[in-house]
């Protein structure tokens, strides 16, 4: 989707600053949401920059949570106290709460992290978490907050490659990446759409069950298909996951969110259908969700696919380590 940005920006930030000290901050982006309360949470200064990034989103609460020094280490313990009692009072009422962090192993970036985790999943919102993951990043962090969130997603920027309809690389094509996929999924909540979605849906695809010890594993990918070939849209998403097919196969949940011109041909609807049939088993929970963008070809259509396993599932190569 290349930064696709959900709706015209036309509304004024309303930003509010706490400051514990002089290290620490939080920075709120306050947005009226009509339907289901999200609010994207960014924890540390890289995270602060996909913040930046999606700063135009519509129907979105963005908070900011950084440390302009150098060393993380400054973080006193009291200091991450702080920042979570101020974060529960900006969470309540939340319906989706999505993390941002790149984490490293023994960092108060992560304390707060996992600790955020924690209080968002405590009132009852789904709780996701997207982690931009370095070569050098120990998988301790990671672990814990894969048992304080839904379903966490790892972002490993070795392994990133540019988005199909993007020619970023590196850093910034994670950056679109994520942006991307925060777009679809609050346009799958927003945006009028052919094929009907509800929080209910989303629930089933990212929610694990209250009493189960830790979150789901998640992936996602986008692709693109166009005239006869609609069908690559689906393929080129579930490659861009970066997982074998047998893999794929063992998902338990799809969500697959396809956006298209007001005029596009809906027959080739069949074909979308067709294709997530060959990835899907016969036990897996596919959701689908068509939202119209005229700034779509007539003939394109682009998906951004879902894929949650459960969490006692054996990911081969798995950066997480075990549950």
């Amino acid at each position: 989707m290349d930064g696709y940005i959900p709706f015209a920006p036309r509304w004024a930030q309303n930003i509010r600053t706490i400051a514990y000290d002089e290290r620490i901050g939080i920075y709120e982006y306050c947005r009226f949401a009509n339907y289901a309360i999200t609010r994207v949470l960014g924890v540390g200064a890289k995270a602060f920059g996909y913040l930046q990034l999606m700063s135009n989103l519509k129907f979105v609460d963005l908070v900011a949570i950084s440390s302009s020094c150098s060393k993380p280490e400054l973080l006193t313990e009291s200091n991450v106290s702080k920042i979570v009692e101020q974060v529960k009072k900006t969470v309540l009422g939340t319906d989706i709460g999505i993390i941002i962090t790149a984490l490293e192993d023994d960092d108060a970036e992560a304390q707060v992290s996992i600790k955020i985790a924690q209080v968002i999943r405590e009132t009852g919102a789904l709780t996701l978490a997207f982690v931009i993951k370095s070569p050098t990043d120990a998988p301790a962090g990671i672990s814990q907050l894969k048992e304080a969130v839904d379903t966490l997603f790892v972002c490993e920027e070795e392994e990133q490659l540019p988005s199909p309809l993007s020619q970023h690389h590196d850093d910034e094509a994670i950056q679109y990446e994520i942006l991307d996929a925060v777009s679809a999924l609050i346009c799958a909540l927003h945006a009028p759409s052919f094929i009907g979605f509800d929080f209910s849906d989303f629930c089933t695809v990212f929610a694990r069950p209250r009493a189960q010890g830790t979150g789901h594993f998640g992936r996602f990918g986008q692709g693109v298909g166009q005239g006869e070939h609609t069908d690559d849209a689906v393929h080129h998403a579930m490659k861009a996951l970066g997982e074998a097919p047998a893999v794929i196969k063992n998902a338990s949940a799809i969500l697959v969110i396809a956006r298209a011109n007001a005029n596009f041909n809906i027959a080739n609807w069949s074909q979308i259908d067709c294709a997530i049939q060959e990835y899907t088993n016969e036990e897996a929970e596919v959701k689908y969700v068509l939202f119209f963008d005229d700034n779509m070809a007539e003939d394109q259509i682009s998906t951004t696919i879902f894929l949650t396993w459960p969490a006692d599932y054996n990911m081969p190569n798995d950066s997480l380590g075990s549950s």
